[in-house]
């Protein structure tokens, strides 16, 4: 029922909204913008390339799994199609229900049943989590799928909930193929690969020498999730490594990002508009054809590194701290909005950033199993973002933890004046 409620309602919208009729000025980039290029490149038959429109070439600029999925869809119902827009609302849909699932799975895992239920269900109905699969074709669905599902697979192998700890070999496997998908998604989670299985390996309990004995037992299996991650996950390398001969082990644009996000253009605001003009008569989409996507990275880099000798303490504290605080109570958006419109899109963003957060506290506190997961998630995912840009999409992924932290949260919240737990979700 959770799957199937959360998925009605989301194609429901699609439907009543339109949502599918995407803008086509622009030459239709507002269709899924860098990805939908590339993705209309492959479907072409020109390759993995062109993030800016034209034939500029190859490109790392965005992760492949989800450029990959939508080319598929534009080959089967035509590049930039209304048709192709409902099959991506569709499938992201999907990966929007699945996650419902997931959540409750997890809630019910670290907590209790009713947690669970409580977090599944907001999942499939906050219009915070519905707004993304019905109007943005980009890959916050599928990565907070793909994050989701890992964090079920975890707490299955760890037995949090049932007791029975599951480390065959065949669960490592599948834990590595989990981490590949996601890392092939968004290669941001990766910061938090080395917590979960050091997790995974570590036995319960106080002790050095007990902890040491433990890694040491769970070292083949660690093995066959590494060797299992790095089949997935190499083929990008090798091919980045073939086309370009540089070492790229994820996205090839660094250069181009710290560019944006250090220059003093936008004081620790997302940039606005593109690192590459789209259209293809402008000096940057020249340049960056002529030169080709490493060459011009570099030469970004180059000029970020300007920025950074510059002005250290802006670059390196100001500016991260500012997109800190951005990050988890909401990017402001100037001069667009009524302001009574924008406190409450502040407060409604930020109230779960906070309460998510308080329950995780919570849960270190009380000492719940995947206490640290979900800390370490909440520390390590979000720091790239500190550094570069933050948005709200970018938030998406953690907010499968920070629902079922809330929830969890107020479950175990009691009243100030003698009543035993809060009404709503008492025990």
């Amino acid at each position: 029922m959770l799957f199937w409620v959360s998925l009605t309602v989301r194609i429901t919208v699609v439907l009543i909204g339109r949502t599918y009729r995407t803008p086509q000025d622009m030459d239709h980039f507002n269709f899924a913008f860098e990805i939908g290029r590339i993705a209309q490149s492959l479907a072409e038959g020109r390759g993995f390339g062109s993030p800016f429109g034209g034939n500029t070439g190859p490109t790392t600029w965005i992760m492949p799994l989800y450029p990959l999925l939508l080319a598929g869809v534009f080959k089967i119902a035509g590049v930039y199609s209304p048709l192709s827009a409902g099959i991506m609302h569709g499938i992201d849909s999907v990966f929007a229900s699945v996650t419902s699932i997931a959540v409750a799975e997890i809630g019910a895992r670290m907590f209790n049943r009713r947690v669970g239920i409580w977090s599944g269900w907001i999942w499939a109905l906050y219009p915070g989590t519905i707004q993304y699969p019905i109007h943005w074709i980009w890959d916050m669905s599928l990565v907070a799928m793909c994050f989701s599902l890992m964090l079920v697979q975890a707490l299955r192998m760890r037995g949090v909930g049932d007791g029975q700890p599951r480390f065959k070999s065949r669960d490592w496997a599948f834990f590595g193929v989990s981490w590949g998908l996601l890392g092939l998604a968004n290669p941001t989670t990766l910061l938090l690969l080395p917590v979960t299985v050091l997790w995974l390996a570590r036995s319960p309990g106080a002790g050095m020498v007990r902890w040491i004995g433990s890694l040491w037992r769970q070292l083949p299996g660690m093995l066959i999730c590494g060797v299992v991650f790095a089949t997935v996950f190499s083929p990008w390398v090798v091919r980045n490594w073939m086309v370009f001969h540089v070492f790229i082990p994820t996205r090839g644009n660094l250069g181009a990002e710290l560019e944006a996000a250090w220059s003093d253009r936008w004081q620790g605001f997302p940039a606005q508009g593109q690192r590459v003009n789209i259209h293809e008569t402008a000096p940057s989409h020249q340049r960056y054809a002529q030169l080709g996507e490493v060459a011009w990275v570099r030469q970004q880099g180059e000029v970020a590194r300007t920025w950074l000798h510059r002005d250290p303490w802006r670059v390196l504290v100001h500016e991260p701290l500012l997109r800190l605080e951005m990050f988890w109570t909401s990017v402001p958006r100037l001069g667009d909005g009524h302001p009574m419109t924008e406190a409450f899109r502040e407060l409604n963003y930020a109230f779960l950033s906070v309460t998510g957060l308080l329950g995780v506290v919570l849960a270190i506190k009380r000492k719940v199993a995947g206490a640290g997961l979900f800390a370490g998630a909440c520390l390590l995912m979000p720091l790239t973002y500190y550094f570069i840009s933050t948005a709200a999409r970018f938030r998406h992924p953690l907010e499968v933890v920070l629902i079922v932290s809330a929830v969890y949260l107020f479950s175990e919240a009691e009243l100030r004046y003698g009543f035993s737990r809060s009404l709503l979700l008492r025990k």
